[in-house]
């Protein structure tokens, strides 16, 4: 018997093993077969970005503790105007669209300073907030998800809910 006939179910073996192996470590390093586009619509934020970094407390001195749901929170660096008004009616909308899921969503505004007719968050002395307002979106467990300009469309922040409500298992 010649040394191929006798070494080839060896190589058969090896072949059927490693193969596949060899098949899955060229594709998770060419990344090619990884989608370039995302559906959501607001911006991911950095990983590991949490909303106890910013430190909230409400008015009363008391630190904020997310209570388990979803938290849609309205970050105004110069206080609220009128523009800051509409957002918490759109932010109010969003919350009421989601039908029966309603109850997993809770919405916040964040103001620099306590503004007496308004029931606000402010956050830490030592917190890094951008100098732009936005709508931030973070988990129930206080992981920051999503951040969407006050330019965006409430019917974004919207979709982008609803996804996350029916995928999500906690809040």
């Amino acid at each position: 018997m010649s040394a191929v006939k006798r070494h080839l179910p060896l190589l058969a073996i090896l072949l059927f093993s490693a193969g596949p192996l060899m098949l899955a470590w060229s594709l998770v390093s060419s990344h090619w077969w990884l989608p370039q586009d995302t559906s959501n619509r607001g911006e991911l934020a950095p990983p590991g970005r949490q909303l106890s970094a910013w430190q909230l407390h409400q008015p009363d001195g008391q630190p904020f503790e997310p209570d388990g749901r979803w938290q849609l929170l309205l970050w105004q660096p110069e206080g609220c105007a009128s523009g800051c008004q509409n957002w918490l009616d759109r932010l109010d909308r969003v919350q009421r669209a989601l039908g029966r899921e309603r109850h997993r969503v809770a919405y916040q505004l964040i103001l620099p300073q306590p503004e007496p007719q308004l029931n606000s968050l402010q956050p830490g002395a030592g917190a890094s907030l951008p100098s732009q307002p936005q709508v931030y979106l973070s988990d129930p467990l206080g992981n920051l998800v999503l951040h969407y300009p006050l330019k965006s469309d409430p019917r974004a922040i919207l979709k982008d809910l609803k996804k996350l409500l029916r995928a999500s298992r906690i809040g």
